[in-house]
């Protein structure tokens, strides 16, 4: 009887995912311009996502870790997980880094065949 009461249990923790909560949240600019794009990944894993044409998100982690947001032209942001599960991030515009940005072109290169 203990048995199957102790798998019950296990199955139980497995299906909620030990302790993940889900997070929701957007993420804007300094304008409250939704951002869409931003890469937001869990520090240390391989869980991540990205944000919609709305700036909107949704991602699973667990109270404590950090989530990395990160986009292009901005400054990184860096969230603790608490135990909210709407989660908005403005982030600022990072001047340096767009000043690095180098645009290139690809040209054709044809060979005539003797």
């Amino acid at each position: 009887m203990n048995f199957k009461i102790t798998l019950v249990l296990i199955l139980l923790a497995s299906c909620f995912g030990y302790g993940q909560q889900s997070i929701k949240g957007t993420v804007v600019d300094e304008n409250s311009i939704p951002l869409m794009g931003v890469s937001i990944v869990v520090a240390n894993s391989a869980n991540g996502t990205t944000t919609d044409f709305d700036g909107n998100y949704t991602i699973s982690a667990t109270i404590g870790e950090v989530l990395i947001f990160s986009s292009m032209g901005f400054k990184t942001e860096q969230v603790t997980v608490s135990d909210a599960t709407i989660v908005r991030v403005t982030l600022v515009e990072d001047a340096a880094a767009l000043e690095e940005v180098v645009i290139t072109a690809l040209g054709i290169k044809r060979e005539k065949k003797h």
